[in-house]
């Protein structure tokens, strides 16, 4: 649904897996970084790439190579799951742990702060998606 609003979506991650590049692609997530110990730097990139600022990036993480990226995006954003020095620099901690539908909370919110939620909701209700 995000990435069909026209908003971007990346995935920056310190590990290196397989099934994260299998669920990316799936997804039609073309901005996959693994493997990343500092993830600012990496963040900054994908900003000059798509010709956006800081300020017009939501970052979500919940640990330390997050921080930078939390503190400094538009809208940082953690999860219950994550350690307090973590979520105290976040501007929202979301509901929903990671892995049981924070994700799906941040890209809701996304939409609905877009004004784009009532169009979407209006096309699967009628069954036009």
């Amino acid at each position: 649904l995000i990435r069909n609003a026209g908003i971007e979506v990346a995935l920056i991650t310190g590990r290196d897996s397989p099934m994260v590049s299998r669920r990316a692609a799936a997804l039609g997530i073309s901005h996959l970084h693994q493997g990343i110990a500092r993830k600012l730097p990496v963040l900054h990139q994908l900003c000059e790439q798509l010709d956006i600022t800081l300020d017009q990036v939501a970052y979500c993480g919940d640990d330390m190579p997050d921080l930078a990226p939390i503190f400094q995006a538009g809208v940082g954003i953690s999860v219950p799951g994550a350690p307090s020095y973590i979520r105290q620099h976040a501007d929202w901690v979301t509901e929903r742990p990671g892995g049981h539908g924070a994700v799906r909370e941040i890209c809701d919110a996304l939409l609905q702060a877009q004004g784009q939620w009532d169009a979407m909701l209006d096309a699967y209700l009628n069954d036009r998606a």
